[in-house]
């Protein structure tokens, strides 16, 4: 997205370019930071961290149902503060 683009039609434009700007970020952070993420895991092991790319958008109703599906009580319009 250029200075020049806006957001024309939905929501989820900003939501897209928010992932992508995520992503680019923990790209960035991994590349530039290679050989002290290195040495910070020998001292403190763990799973290297992972993202999706193209980032996870859900609609609302796909969450409600996930949720619903693990065992939360939810309505059709309550708020996902879970």
């Amino acid at each position: 997205m250029t200075n020049n683009d806006s957001f024309r039609y939905h929501y989820h434009e900003v939501v897209r370019e928010i992932g992508d700007t995520f992503i680019h970020i923990f790209k960035g952070l991994r590349e530039q930071f290679k050989t002290e993420i290195g040495i910070v895991n020998e001292q403190y092991p763990r799973e290297e961290f992972k993202f999706l790319e193209p980032a996870l958008i859900l609609e609302f109703p796909e969450a409600i149902k996930m949720l619903r599906e693990n065992g939360v009580e939810i309505g059709d319009e309550d708020d996902l503060r879970y």
